[in-house]
């Protein structure tokens, strides 16, 4: 235990974590009153129905993961940062989250996700923007308006996509084409092969991506830095490195210290738009009748604070 005064005494005598392939055979196990807890990380008939009969004993939490996709700053027409906005104006993050199933995805317009420290709700890609920095709906005029002034219409746009987010790559390349371009799909079934792939294509125009497993704003931020490897979008700017240092310095000690500087990076990457953030994952945790005060910290359940009758 990294600190005693920091986490007070857990109530289970004993904490048993098992593995189970199936999600909704772990429901059906939940059910029968031989598992607390399961963990639902996608959408299925049987969750729609566990959520419809015991809302009270669901519990939708964000992981600490930003899912995006990137455009390589490199390649036209991302070169022009009016096209790479544009494509941030347009995108419909509702319909995305819906692609992904709608209790597992928050749409979402910057870099840092809301369950990571530094985390300040910011959107400027959206119908009339507001300080609640709230996602609402896709500004297509804005975004017509701008790929227009680029002069860019009419040029090749690949999207590359893999297995887990293909209809959502679909949707990018269908509006991609709504918007002049000449747009089409290189897709690679394996993730691991798909990663690899694209390590080796610094070409790449743009593709389905994410961040998972970030705690501090840093960790998602550096991703974009000039010497980050995997950064598929090719961005680079030195000033911008220079306060990425700063950040990796101070914030693990000081979380709360570093917030404005964290919330400042944010807002400035997410203004050069090197990548598209479209949504949160989420998961949702389920509980058995007998547990009681769920607790979440940093995207994770605390199993040692449930009471259990």
């Amino acid at each position: 235990m990294w600190s005693a005064a920091a986490r007070p005494d857990g109530f289970p005598d004993e904490i048993a974590y098992r593995i189970v392939n199936d999600q909704d055979t772990a429901t059906r196990t939940l059910l029968a009153g031989q598992a607390d807890v399961v963990t639902a990380s996608h959408e299925t008939a049987r969750l729609r129905q566990f959520i419809a009969q015991h809302p009270l004993r669901v519990h939708v939490d964000a992981e600490q993961a930003t899912v995006f996709m990137f455009l390589n700053v490199r390649q036209p027409p991302f070169t022009d940062v009016r096209v790479r906005r544009a494509i941030n104006y347009a995108v419909d993050r509702g319909r995305i989250a819906a692609l992904a199933g709608t209790e597992f995805a928050r749409p979402t317009c910057q870099l840092v996700p809301p369950s990571v420290s530094g985390y300040r709700p910011y959107c400027p890609y959206t119908i009339d923007p507001d300080t609640t920095g709230q996602w609402k709906a896709p500004d297509l005029g804005k975004a017509e308006t701008l790929i227009k002034a680029s002069g860019t219409r009419g040029q090749p746009v690949v999207v590359w996509a893999f297995s887990d987010y293909l209809s959502e790559a679909r949707y990018l390349v269908a509006l991609l084409n709504r918007l002049g371009y000449k747009a089409s799909l290189h897709y690679v079934p394996e993730a691991a092969t798909y990663f690899t792939d694209l390590t080796n294509a610094p070409t790449a125009q743009a593709g389905i991506f994410g961040w998972f497993g970030n705690v501090l704003a840093v960790d998602v931020l550096s991703a974009i830095g000039c010497h980050f490897d995997p950064n598929p979008a090719h961005f680079c700017d030195h000033g911008v490195d220079a306060q990425l240092r700063r950040l990796a310095n101070e914030e693990p000690a000081n979380p709360a210290g570093t917030a404005g500087l964290a919330e400042a990076l944010d807002r400035e990457i997410t203004n050069d738009a090197p990548w598209v953030p479209l949504f949160t994952p989420t998961y949702a945790d389920l509980t058995s009748t007998r547990v009681g005060n769920y607790q979440i910290q940093a995207g994770q359940a605390l199993l040692d604070q449930l009471w259990v009758r």
